[in-house]
């Protein structure tokens, strides 16, 4: 299953400056996508249906991690209020792959 839910602002992280709003492009997925895609751990890991936390973990790309300014991210707790101002979090930080073409290749991950 891959829900596409595009770009999103109203995320929130443990030493986040406020007037700081960056925009992510958010998918939801079944534990099986990053295999299915090969998706690349920098750290941390992939998901998994046997540990149940999972259900509310999160996996970021290395460009996330490096806008995010986060030093040692799994683990880390993110909160996200989407447009609807519905509080989707928090979510746990529990892997960083590498960036890969998720749109058009012509443009910035």
């Amino acid at each position: 299953m891959l829900e596409n839910l595009g770009s999103n602002n109203g995320f929130g992280w443990n030493g986040k400056d406020n007037s700081f709003d960056p925009s992510f492009n958010t998918v939801w997925v079944s534990p099986e996508y990053g295999r299915t895609i090969g998706w690349e751990f920098l750290s941390g890991r992939d998901f998994s249906t046997e540990i149940q936390s999972d259900r509310s973990g999160i996996v970021i790309n290395e460009s996330a991690l490096k806008l995010m300014g986060l030093q040692d991210p799994i683990g880390q707790s993110v909160t996200w209020i989407d447009w609807k101002k519905v509080n989707r979090g928090p979510f746990k930080i529990q892997g960083v792959v590498k960036d890969m073409v998720k749109k058009s290749p012509y443009e910035p991950t």
